[in-house]
């Protein structure tokens, strides 16, 4: 078997032991959010703001579903405990609650 070795110059490593600074030789305190990297911060909050009312009307609009579904299903007609549309209302009002609620977390989380 044969080995070829690349002619790439290989960057020094550089050597832990003689670094200045914290046990892990890295100067944490150094590392800063630099504002001025955003481009349009402010399209960034706009959306962030959007997502959390799209969020909250997406919980409301499923639960509003799943009520519709199950408890006033017989008043408009749904009479079979087994009736698949009723089944598939309540589903998707199900899952409309779920991606409502993580979208409305995470955009609470960002404005904070």
């Amino acid at each position: 078997m044969t080995v070829y070795q690349l002619a790439v110059p290989r960057e020094p490593v550089p050597d832990p032991s003689g670094t200045p600074g914290p046990a892990d030789g890295f100067d944490w305190s150094r590392i800063r959010p630099d504002p001025a990297g955003v481009p349009r911060p402010d399209l960034f909050y706009t959306l962030i703001n959007a997502g959390y009312w799209l969020g909250i009307a997406a919980i409301l609009a499923g639960g509003t579903g799943a009520v519709i579904a199950m408890a006033l299903g017989e008043v408009l007609g749904a009479r079979t405990p087994h009736n698949g549309g009723r089944w598939q209302l309540f589903k998707i009002s199900g899952l409309m609650v779920l991606a409502g609620s993580g979208v409305t977390i995470l955009s609470a989380l960002y404005r904070l």
